[in-house]
């Protein structure tokens, strides 16, 4: 994390800024559209102040310099993907474009290139042609696919180019790519964000109309929304209030911890720094998980307390000491207290909270250790779909790591060598498979025990509280000497009666108090998710065993990676069925259907 001018902290997940744009700017537009720019990218800063941006630029000439001078003026971080291999990318700049291009990359945080699509070569690419263009096209596909803002310096005007800023804006907008683009499919478009446009003239071209003006475009999915942007702002809002999250109520040992138990510090330190922000970020989201949980969980026990102190509190008022004024007044009092501590718990929504920030963790878990095995698979592609757009935020946190770490295309966070990738295959199993394994099976058993100890406790207390009415029945309702006398101990001390009717009603009370506790809790339900979890590392473990005995190599990491993308996929399915679970379960105040 680093500080703002003012001093606030950044959380650990930026909003990521793409830029497309034409290359032929007007000399005389360059000080207003700077202008703007700045414009756009304050806003974004002020409206999330805790979450860093980050400026994704190829470096062209034009509007990606443009953009990228506005954003390392303000401070921002510049992250440059490049087309294709520096050195026949500085070929299509003149020397003073070159040495410009060469200044404002030593700034930025990360420069990285772009592989080549397959069917091209180097020699393929030296030249001017329609090999080079999807080189060019690629890098526009990796800026539109993984930002979350995408600023177009652009005049408005279609073109048939491919890879060009109207058909980057088109595709941005979910709409088809040209035919000949190498591009599969657009993004989600609710996680695509929206294209905010500077109306740009371009040199040797008719002026557009309104140039210079700020137009802010949406997926036309969204079109009917009569404010869109407000989808998007809920979802960087979250992120916003995640990052603060981390930066006021984290403690940084409990972080040091948390990472350690992803992964160990001395392993940590040699891998790229891609891996090590995402293990930063699964800290942070375990770490504020934990605590929400803490609270979450006390906010419960204190309003089921009070809901029974409430109800206590009536009955020996108005049944032992018959005071009945201060009964009508004990338990809308002692409720209003329960109320109260639910109010509180969802003003600070430490339930919310809690579920987010545990699925944010396990989605970065599995992030992680699929990057590390070498998977440029996307968490977010697989988790979370069917839920609820307020959860959304945590599929586009989840894809920020994962175009930080490079996407689909760049491979820096990626064993580099047979002998690297044999040893993080053993990583992935000792810290992922083998851990998750022991951790699901020590859970499942410590979740199962307290069902069955708390259900033991509600039938004790129905049966308790039934024999003792049907006791008391019996006696009061047979004729023998002991209801004789109790008969007449009872017209002598009126409060006796009394302290028969609460201590019947005490032990049914409390098991109705401790069942509410054990459905809202889910024991059962999540004791029987635990223990599919750990079945299913264990069948990995099994698995991973019967291809290490495989003699041919080549194939047995092929395998292996395929046995590691498809746990991770069935393990987001069960996280994703746990938030499910509980989301179904609020924090609420006991009460009468």
């Amino acid at each position: 994390m680093s500080q703002t001018d003012a001093g606030v902290k950044y959380g650990p997940v930026p909003l990521l800024i793409g830029v497309t744009g034409h290359r032929n700017l007007r000399h005389e537009d360059t000080v207003e559209l700077e202008k703007r720019v700045s414009t756009i990218l304050q806003e974004y800063r002020t409206k999330y102040p805790y979450t860093p941006l980050v400026v994704l630029s190829p470096l062209a000439d034009g509007a990606d310099r443009l953009v990228a001078r506005v954003a390392l003026r303000l401070g921002l971080s510049l992250h440059v993907p490049l087309p294709m291999p520096r050195s026949i990318y500085l070929t299509d700049f003149a020397d003073a474009s070159r040495q410009e291009f060469e200044q404002l990359e030593k700034q930025a945080e990360q420069v990285f290139e772009l592989p080549l699509l397959d069917g091209n070569r180097d020699e393929d690419i030296r030249q001017h042609g329609a090999a080079r263009n999807k080189q060019y096209d690629a890098v526009g596909d990796y800026i539109a696919r993984h930002c979350q803002a995408l600023i177009a310096l652009w005049d408005g005007e279609p073109s048939e180019k491919i890879g060009g800023t109207a058909d980057i804006v088109r595709w941005r907008l979910t709409e088809l790519p040209l035919a000949a683009s190498s591009r599969l499919h657009p993004p989600d478009p609710v996680l695509s964000g929206p294209v905010i446009q500077v109306v740009t003239p371009r040199e040797g071209r008719e002026s557009p109309k309104a140039p210079l003006t700020i137009v802010k475009h949406y997926p036309k999915v969204l079109q009917h929304d009569a404010v869109p942007e407000s989808t998007y702002v809920k979802i960087f809002e979250r992120i916003d209030k995640f990052n603060r999250d981390v930066t006021q109520q984290t403690d940084p040992a409990a972080l040091q911890q948390s990472r350690e138990y992803l992964f160990p510090e001395a392993k940590a330190q040699q891998l790229p720094r891609a891996l090590q922000r995402t293990r930063d970020c699964f800290a942070a989201a375990d770490v504020l998980a934990v605590q929400n949980q803490r609270q979450s969980f006390w906010s419960l026990k204190w309003i089921l307390a009070l809901v029974f102190a409430a109800v206590v509190t009536y009955e020996v008022l108005e049944q032992v000491l018959q005071i009945f004024a201060w009964a009508m007044l004990s338990y809308p009092i002692v409720l209003g207290v329960a109320y109260a501590t639910y109010y509180w718990a969802h003003w600070h929504d430490y339930q919310n909270k809690y579920q987010d920030y545990r699925a944010l963790a396990e989605g970065l878990r599995v992030q992680f250790f699929w990057r590390l095995a070498g998977l440029k698979d996307s968490v977010e592609a697989n988790y979370l779909r069917k839920q609820r757009v307020e959860m959304y935020w945590i599929r586009t946190a989840v894809r920020v790591l994962w175009g930080l770490q490079g996407g689909q295309y760049e491979a820096s966070a990626s064993p580099v060598s047979p002998g690297q990738q044999a040893e993080r295959l053993q990583l992935v199993l000792q810290h992922w498979i083998d851990d998750q394994h022991s951790f699901f099976s020590r859970r499942a058993e410590t979740e199962n025990h307290k069902h069955e100890r708390f259900e033991k406790l509600v039938h004790i207390g129905m049966v308790v509280g039934l024999l003792l009415s049907l006791g008391i029945g019996l006696l009061f309702a047979t004729p023998n000497p002991i209801s004789h006398a109790t008969h007449e101990w009872f017209e002598k001390s009126h409060w006796a009666e009394g302290i028969l009717i609460v201590l019947t009603s005490l032990p049914l009370l409390g098991a109705m108090v401790i069942h509410t506790y054990v459905e809202y809790r889910a024991l059962s339900q999540q004791a029987r998710q635990y223990r599919a979890m750990e079945l299913l590392f264990a069948n990995a473990r099994h698995q991973w065993q019967v291809l290490t005995q495989n003699p041919a190599a080549d194939a047995s990491v092929a395998d292996m990676l395929g046995l590691i993308e498809e746990l991770g996929k069935e393990a987001l399915v069960e996280n994703a069925d746990w938030v499910l679970l509980h989301r179904d379960r609020p924090l609420e105040v006991p009460h009468g259907k």
